[in-house]
């Protein structure tokens, strides 16, 4: 028993010293795709317009018409909501560049928005985790809301910030 105890502890430390990647500021892009889903989702329940425009890129935070658009976002889902289903994302694509990336890309959504009046809801956005070439473009570089369709899996696009692509 104690040489198996002791295989497992090798096994774990070994594991754990491997896996460091030597950048101690590393995040996973997942995980970071998920903490914008929540802070999204947070910011529109308090209608907090500067918790959104402090997620976007300063290419977008810089346009004269975003404002408006986030003034607007926050009057698209009718009702108050009361939950959630899921939280969604991934990073996707991007650029390497000598063995690293240059550019990085991903996207995410909060999933079945319910809201007090029944009705459900999705917000989307996409995202440029890194731009080397680009720093400007750098953060949530669009978001979208979306309504579940009654008796149908489509959704319509009710309103968005920033540009698609």
């Amino acid at each position: 028993m104690k040489k198996i105890i002791l295989i497992m502890l090798a096994i774990s430390l070994l594991s754990t010293l491997l896996t460091g990647c030597g950048d101690s500021d590393y995040q996973n892009p997942d995980v970071l795709i998920d903490e914008m889903g929540k802070k999204i989702y947070i910011a529109y329940i308090d209608k907090d317009a500067e918790a959104i425009k402090e997620l976007l890129s300063p290419k977008i935070q810089n346009r004269k018409k975003t404002d408006k658009e986030i003034e607007d976002f926050f009057s698209i889902i009718e009702g108050n909501i009361v939950s959630f289903k899921e939280l969604r994302g991934s990073a996707g694509g991007g650029k390497i560049r000598d063995g690293e990336y240059v550019e990085r890309t991903g996207s995410g959504s909060v999933h079945e928005i319910t809201t007090d009046t029944g009705k459900k809801y999705m917000i989307g956005f996409v995202v440029c985790l890194k731009n080397v070439e680009n720093p400007d473009e750098e953060g949530i570089n669009y978001i979208n809301i979306q309504q579940e369709e009654d008796d149908s899996d489509s959704m319509q696009l009710l309103g968005e910030i920033g540009e698609p692509g």
